[in-house]
């Protein structure tokens, strides 16, 4: 990556900055949050970065980020009664200033004032991508990046906030610079981690099959994520509904879906919701997904629900 020249002398120093949902470490869950975390340990180890992180207040993720050596963690409040700042926010955007609608921006960017050296790039991990306005105003947009975990469009202002995207694949990269004016050697695929070996299944349990309602003849596929049309959810669905004809005759396919939000619409989807079969990392859960392994059926029924 060439976005600026750096310094061989010294680690690339690197800002990195998640929505103010979830805390990091991701001690509460979360995909964005997840994924930093992975990233933060594996420097750990390998110690070729100098990284800072932004993240919301949270007394666990603090006691979680001790005793790391490669990375700072700038843990910031979020300020209450953020609505009272739209109306000024709405003038400076009438008068074409990108200011961020989120205070704890601001405060990120105060806080950014006091680290010396300035980092080298600034990477901002989804959430609203526009609420990096004031970061970019005060370093420079050549420095920084646009990190595309579910957003794949461009608009306006994010052309003048960043000065290069890191997206996920070729896909999300090309329908990024068909709304974008960036440089498309500025636009970098970056792909998410993930170990393999942790989607080998284990030993079926014939016991907690059955108890879910499935034989051992089942073919089980498994979906680890929100009921989110963006997550492309209806598409599996339709994969699998022309799976049916070619499978030998008597075996049956089915959909398991872990950490379904209880805000989901599940009576609009016709699928089984049922218990992780086996050992998965999942990106994203409210709880890791080794703690439905082994589980108990009764703690899983209070989180999962089946459907017909």
């Amino acid at each position: 990556m060439a976005l600026l020249k750096l310094d061989k002398e010294r680690r690339p120093r690197v800002l990195l900055v998640p929505p103010p949902d979830l805390p990091v470490p991701a001690v509460q869950g979360g995909a964005v949050e997840t994924l930093l975390t992975h990233l933060i340990r594996e420097n750990e180890k390998q110690g070729q970065l100098d990284l800072l992180c932004a993240s919301v207040t949270d007394d666990a993720a603090r006691r979680a980020a001790e005793g790391w050596q490669h990375t700072k963690m700038l843990y910031i409040n979020r300020p209450g009664g953020h609505r009272r700042y739209w109306p000024m926010v709405f003038l400076e955007r009438c008068a074409g200033i990108a200011a961020p609608y989120d205070p704890w921006y601001q405060k990120v960017q105060l806080s950014l004032a006091l680290e010396l050296p300035p980092p080298d790039l600034i990477v901002a991990e989804g959430g609203n991508l526009t609420q990096c306005s004031a970061i970019s105003r005060m370093f420079g947009r050549k420095r920084c990046l646009a990190h595309l975990h579910g957003q794949t469009t461009c608009t306006p202002v994010m052309d003048v906030i960043y000065g290069g995207v890191l997206a996920l694949s070729d896909f999300i990269r090309e329908d990024y610079l068909q709304s974008s004016t960036l440089d498309p050697q500025r636009a970098y695929i970056l792909h998410n981690c993930i170990d393999t070996a942790r989607f080998c299944p284990g030993p079926a349990s014939k016991t907690l099959r059955a108890q879910l309602g499935f034989t051992d003849e089942d073919f089980v596929v498994l979906y680890c994520g929100r009921l989110d049309p963006d997550k492309g959810i209806h598409k599996l669905m339709e994969a699998i509904a022309a799976l049916h004809e070619p499978l030998e005759k008597g075996v049956q396919v089915a959909l398991l879906a872990a950490d379904l939000p209880h805000t989901a619409d599940v009576n609009a989807v016709n699928f089984s919701t049922l218990n992780l079969l086996h050992h998965i990392a999942v990106a994203g859960a409210q709880q890791p997904a080794a703690a439905f392994v082994d589980a108990p059926t009764d703690n899983i029924t209070a989180v999962m629900q089946r459907l017909h």
